[in-house]
């Protein structure tokens, strides 16, 4: 091989090289930026998760509030039911004693 030949296998290769060079930096920041969608994407996921976990609390938080209510409405309920029957209980002995006053 002839000088001038080795010369132009030369400048072939410094052009390869400097391509692959290019082709690397490019491949470098498209790394760097996936990272940093990657990165952003975590955070956004622990975020999220945070939040399903404070949903869940509140959540678990309501159901005990409404069981409390729930149970407290029973109750009042039931205080009611006994009420109305004792009312009605003492009406009818008002009725009975109506009713024997008027017979005298």
């Amino acid at each position: 091989a002839t000088i001038v030949e080795l010369e132009g296998q030369n400048r072939d290769l410094a052009k390869r090289v400097a391509s692959l060079s290019a082709e690397g930096k490019i491949a470098t920041a498209k790394s760097e930026s996936l990272r940093a969608q990657f990165d952003s994407a975590r955070e956004e996921k622990q975020e999220l998760a945070q939040r399903i976990a404070s949903l869940l609390i509140e959540m678990e938080t309501s159901n005990k509030g409404n069981e409390s209510l729930t149970a407290g409405l029973e109750s009042a309920k039931k205080a009611a039911s006994r009420e109305h029957a004792q009312l009605l209980t003492d009406m009818v002995a008002l009725e009975a004693d109506l009713f024997e006053a008027r017979q005298v």
